[in-house]
């Protein structure tokens, strides 16, 4: 599916590396970078898991929905690090493949496990099994990543040869 968007949307399960290599890729295009996550948390002014917590998953998709939707609107090149789930969201989905090239970065649920080894900041992996709810996920979601424009494995890449290959890829595109 062709797009003429200027921005881009990074998808893919937790531990794909979405935020270092759309970080890293903002600032190869010079442009805008945004971690919806750690956005969502800074005007909520509480971490992710306080949210589900204290708000519950509909409300943090609530305020998911808002800022996507507002930066997918917004006339400023922006390199968007999104959750996990934000795709899975119908609506989400359409607006980001009209307005923006959609990358789903792909992992293996065994590499994204040992990527997030140590880290408890992941509200729906916060128990059990971390791979096998990972892969739980990418059967649950696959469909939505599978509607991207772009697909790039991650496993045993590193983020900075991840963002290399986008932008190379984006510019084949005429976007960027």
């Amino acid at each position: 599916m062709a797009t003429t968007a200027k921005h881009i949307v990074l998808t893919g399960l937790s531990g794909a590396g979405k935020s270092a290599v759309g970080s890293r890729l903002a600032n190869r295009l010079q442009c805008d970078f945004c971690d919806l996550d750690l956005a969502i948390s800074e005007r909520a002014e509480m971490s992710i898991p306080e949210i589900f917590e204290n708000a519950g998953e509909v409300q943090f998709r609530v305020m998911e929905r808002e800022l996507l939707l507002a930066l997918l609107a917004s006339e400023r090149q922006t390199v968007v690090a999104t959750g996990a789930g934000a795709l899975v969201d119908t609506t989400n989905r359409k607006r980001a493949l009209m307005a923006a090239h959609v990358v789903w970065l792909q992992v293996t649920p065994t590499n994204a496990a040992k990527r997030l080894a140590g880290h408890n900041d992941r509200p729906l992996l916060s128990r059990g099994d971390v791979e096998g709810r990972l892969q739980s996920m990418l059967e649950a979601r696959e469909h939505a990543y599978a509607a991207s424009h772009l697909v790039v494995d991650t496993n045993n890449q590193t983020s900075e040869w991840v963002a290399e290959t986008l932008a190379l890829q984006i510019h084949e595109m005429g976007s960027a």
